[in-house]
């Protein structure tokens, strides 16, 4: 298991680093800069996102060690869920409220605006068009073997 005290210190680090450079963009009028790369740059490093949840995506990414991640799994199941269910609709109000003061439509804007690909949402829907027959198919495969073992 990872030592938290450590992952705690690298946590406060990261996230005073984070507050820093955006105060730092704050002090430019960025989004009205006429080189398209640097605007796009401080657009990038002006987004803090959502820090806190950096620690427990990167462990569910990169760790391979059951234990830790059978942690990382319960707890966050344990902490959200039901407790959550009924304050989720406020959270997404919130997040499209946050997005639209950040000059986007709503937060599905604000995610996309990750991709620098115009076309993002057509690719997504091509590339879900053409994986569906293969997902239903493994789908019904995993239903059929979930029945025989039962």
């Amino acid at each position: 298991m990872f030592d938290n005290k450590v992952k705690l210190e690298g946590s406060v680090i990261r996230s005073n680093f984070r507050q820093e450079v955006y105060k730092n963009t704050t002090l430019f009028d960025w989004r009205h800069f006429v080189d398209v790369d640097i605007r796009r740059q401080f657009s990038k490093v002006a987004d803090i996102g959502n820090s806190v949840l950096e620690d427990l995506t990167y462990i569910m990414a990169n760790s391979r060690d059951w234990d830790e991640l059978l942690w990382a799994w319960r707890g966050w199941r344990q902490s959200t869920g039901t407790k959550m269910k009924e304050k989720y609709a406020d959270f997404v109000d919130l997040l499209n409220k946050a997005a639209i003061m950040n000059n986007f439509s709503d937060a599905g804007d604000y995610w996309r605006s990750w991709y620098e690909d115009p076309d993002f949402e057509a690719e997504c829907l091509r590339l879900w068009t053409e994986l569906k027959p293969i997902y239903q198919q493994l789908h019904a495969l995993h239903q059929t073997q979930i029945t025989e073992d039962a």
